[in-house]
């Protein structure tokens, strides 16, 4: 801090303390707070600071940046149903949607985590409006979707976060890969090494790095098929990964278990779910 008030004050620019802030990052239940200052003033500390739009909290959660959008989200669909009004024909409302109010819950979507279920629902429960306003119906929230050819929003995450993966794959950013994802190199060749490009499962400590981009993005893109990973087209890709959530979407999603809105829940109830399936797989082979 001293040091940045010396370069300001070498070239003649005064920095506003009261804008800087200190936030704080660690994992200590305990961890050891120390005063800062810019000069003789005192720089306070917070829990949550607003950065390139995203509010970043001291434990990494993004409880409180859902919040936020699912707020802005949740006024601009009001503000459509005021100036619209509930007799606009269907597509006029589902353009409205997906204009002013979809696009505000897919901003940065590769860089947010909405991992949570808590969030999840948030998130849903702004389409759960906008559907029941658009069609006007009593029908369940998965009919409704059907009806106004949208997809969960969580399922579409998860294509947001594929496609971004397949541009960094294709050269369209200048993002080298190899800093974030290991290729998966078998020790001797088996029917998964002639699948195509794979990546290794990194090992994740916690659940907060486990659910970050470079780390959740590997399972999603080992389970596609080959015929996806293997595209070169970014339009091609798009459309076989559509119709491949899409798919997704019709088999296995269930509007009232929260564990079907992803493609891999990993919360204990799935995690037990698996593990005592596959003992019962041991067991049987053993037998």
């Amino acid at each position: 801090m001293s040091a940045i008030k010396s370069w300001g004050d070498s070239w003649g620019m005064q920095f506003n303390s009261s804008k800087c802030k200190i936030l704080r990052i660690t994992r200590s239940l305990h961890p050891h707070s120390y005063p800062y200052y810019m000069g003789d003033n005192f720089i306070s500390p917070v829990n949550v600071y607003r950065d390139l739009g995203f509010m970043v909290a001291s434990d990494l959660t993004w409880k409180v940046h859902v919040d936020s959008i699912a707020k802005k989200a949740n006024c601009s669909l009001g503000y459509s149903k005021r100036t619209c009004g509930f007799k606009a024909p269907v597509q006029a409302k589902k353009l409205l949607y997906l204009t002013m109010v979809r696009s505000k819950l897919e901003v940065g979507v590769p860089v947010r985590s909405s991992h949570c279920k808590e969030n999840l629902m948030k998130i849903k429960g702004v389409q759960h409006g906008a559907t029941g306003f658009t069609l006007r119906s009593d029908i369940g929230y998965r009919d409704r979707l059907s009806a106004c050819g949208l997809m969960p929003l969580s399922l579409r995450r998860e294509m947001l976060d594929l496609s971004f993966l397949f541009k960094c794959r294709q050269g369209f950013y200048s993002l080298d890969l190899s800093d974030f994802c290991s290729d998966y190199c078998p020790i001797r060749r088996t029917r998964i090494a002639s699948k195509g490009p794979l990546y290794n499962l990194p090992f994740c400590k916690t659940e907060t790095f486990a659910n970050s981009y470079f780390n959740r993005i590997v399972p999603l893109w080992n389970n596609l098929s080959i015929e996806l990973r293997q595209r070169s087209s970014v339009t091609i890709f798009k459309r076989l990964l559509n119709s491949h959530y899409l798919s997704l979407f019709k088999d296995q999603f269930n509007s009232s278990n929260t564990c079907s809105w992803i493609t891999n829940c990993c919360c204990a109830n799935c995690r037990f779910n698996v593990a005592f399936a596959s003992s019962l797989l041991h067991n049987s082979s053993v037998a």
